[in-house]
Protein backbone atom coordinates (compact mmCIF):
# COMPACT_ATOMS: atom_id res chain seq x y z
CA UNK A 1 0.00 0.00 0.00
CA UNK A 2 1.35 3.45 -0.88
CA UNK A 3 2.19 5.82 2.17
CA UNK A 4 -0.94 8.64 2.26
CA UNK A 5 0.02 12.15 1.39
CA UNK A 6 -0.58 14.42 4.47
CA UNK A 7 -1.49 17.57 3.40
CA UNK A 8 -3.49 20.83 5.07
CA UNK A 9 -5.00 24.17 4.90
CA UNK A 10 -5.43 26.79 7.27
CA UNK A 11 -7.73 29.98 7.68
CA UNK A 12 -6.30 33.10 10.01
CA UNK A 13 -7.00 36.45 10.33
CA UNK A 14 -3.62 38.02 11.45
CA UNK A 15 -4.45 38.58 14.48
CA UNK A 16 -2.97 37.09 17.98
CA UNK A 17 -5.48 36.54 19.72
CA UNK A 18 -7.60 35.04 17.05
CA UNK A 19 -7.34 31.21 16.43
CA UNK A 20 -5.45 29.84 13.48
CA UNK A 21 -8.16 27.09 11.98
CA UNK A 22 -6.22 23.77 10.31
CA UNK A 23 -8.04 21.79 8.05
CA UNK A 24 -6.88 18.03 7.18
CA UNK A 25 -6.35 17.88 3.37
CA UNK A 26 -4.70 14.67 3.42
CA UNK A 27 -4.90 12.02 0.71
CA UNK A 28 -5.04 8.45 2.20
CA UNK A 29 -4.04 7.11 -1.43
CA UNK A 30 -7.11 4.63 -1.45
CA UNK A 31 -7.12 3.96 2.33
CA UNK A 32 -9.07 5.85 4.78
CA UNK A 33 -7.10 8.02 7.21
CA UNK A 34 -8.29 7.12 10.39
CA UNK A 35 -5.89 9.00 12.92
CA UNK A 36 -4.57 12.95 13.05
CA UNK A 37 -1.63 13.83 15.08
CA UNK A 38 -0.62 17.43 14.84
CA UNK A 39 2.56 19.00 16.84
CA UNK A 40 2.96 23.15 16.85
CA UNK A 41 6.05 24.77 17.54
CA UNK A 42 4.55 26.10 20.64
CA UNK A 43 4.63 22.51 22.15
CA UNK A 44 1.08 22.10 21.94
CA UNK A 45 -0.42 18.80 19.82
CA UNK A 46 -3.65 17.43 18.86
CA UNK A 47 -5.70 14.60 18.07
CA UNK A 48 -8.11 16.30 15.81
CA UNK A 49 -8.88 16.10 12.20
CA UNK A 50 -9.60 19.61 11.83
CA UNK A 51 -7.81 21.53 14.99
CA UNK A 52 -7.77 25.49 15.93
CA UNK A 53 -4.97 26.39 17.96
CA UNK A 54 -4.82 30.42 19.55
CA UNK A 55 -1.09 30.87 20.22
CA UNK A 56 0.00 32.21 23.20
CA UNK A 57 2.44 35.38 21.34
CA UNK A 58 3.39 36.63 18.33
CA UNK A 59 5.88 35.42 16.39
CA UNK A 60 6.49 32.32 13.45
CA UNK A 61 4.83 29.04 14.09
CA UNK A 62 5.20 26.15 12.25
CA UNK A 63 2.70 22.61 12.09
CA UNK A 64 3.40 19.28 11.61
CA UNK A 65 0.42 16.89 10.50
CA UNK A 66 0.97 13.15 10.48
CA UNK A 67 -1.86 11.19 8.87
CA UNK A 68 -2.30 7.16 9.54
CA UNK A 69 -4.83 5.48 7.52
CA UNK A 70 -6.53 2.17 8.75
CA UNK A 71 -3.33 0.08 7.27
CA UNK A 72 -1.13 1.44 9.65
CA UNK A 73 0.79 3.46 7.35
CA UNK A 74 1.78 7.39 7.79
CA UNK A 75 2.57 10.28 5.95
CA UNK A 76 3.77 13.51 7.43
CA UNK A 77 3.54 17.51 6.09
CA UNK A 78 5.72 19.48 7.86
Amino acid sequence: NEAPVAALTLNYNGCRTEAVNFTDQSDGKGRAIVRWLWNFSDGSTSSLQNPSIIFGSSGSFSAKLTAITDFGCFGFFL
